[in-house]
């Protein structure tokens, strides 16, 4: 995204969600933590991973646009937070189609 404190709440979002899954599967649902545990979690990290990218990238987007407007900087955020997840819902959501489209042979 070019900005390094962006980038960083990336880096950090990403660790916590990757730490509270980790924890939700150990703790609350007591399942040891094998390979298979271990693969899901790695596909977790990665949808966590790019999810946050593309928000970051969109969100990046939509404040350099309107940079020299004459909104506050509240609004100007606003904007860029509305607007990155208008843009991004559809793939979003098309990404959740086709992962639990994938995984539907384990319900059966």
């Amino acid at each position: 995204s070019g900005d390094p404190i962006l980038s960083l709440f990336v880096v950090l979002m990403v660790i916590a969600v990757t730490v509270c899954l980790l924890w939700f599967v150990s703790v609350v649902m007591g399942w040891a933590i094998g390979a298979i545990e271990v693969l899901g979690l790695i596909v977790f990290i990665g949808y966590s991973i790019t999810y946050a990218l593309h928000i970051a990238h969109k969100y990046r987007e939509y404040t350099s646009k309107s940079r020299g407007s004459s909104l506050t900087r509240r609004e100007r955020r606003h904007q860029a937070v509305c607007g990155a997840m208008r843009d991004m819902s559809s793939a979003v959501f098309g990404s959740a189609l086709t992962t639990l489209g994938s995984t539907i042979f384990l319900f059966l």
